[in-house]
């Protein structure tokens, strides 16, 4: 099955921002974590990546661009061919992801409005 979103491009986005939205008590808390791949060609195993995350940490994002575009973007979000997960599969998002289309609106106005 293929992934149904259209191909970005440089002149179909005009924007795109994010902001922390809300820091919990132990948001200041790294996560660190090891990453494990292996090559699909070869089979061979990739070097292993360190990655650290944070806990208790939410942050608002956004994009502006074509509206036809987002639009496209916004029914991809709500009917994912996969979990969406932050960071790390066992990270699944809590709350709805989905802000909605704001057509007209400035980026960063919209972003600030989402207290």
């Amino acid at each position: 099955m293929a992934w149904p979103c259209p191909s970005l491009n440089s002149s179909s986005l005009s924007g795109y921002g994010a902001r922390p939205f809300l820091c919990g008590p132990s948001c200041d808390t790294r996560i660190r974590d090891f990453q494990t791949a292996h090559h699909d060609d070869t089979g061979k195993s990739m070097p292993v990546s360190e990655r650290f995350y944070l806990a208790d940490a939410v942050f608002v994002a956004g994009l502006g661009g074509d509206e036809d575009l987002l639009v496209q973007l916004l029914a991809a979000v709500r009917n994912p061919v996969f979990l969406p997960f932050l960071g790390r599969r066992s990270c699944p998002p809590s709350r709805n992801i989905d802000l909605g289309l704001h057509p007209g609106a400035e980026l960063a106005a919209t972003l600030a409005a989402h207290e």
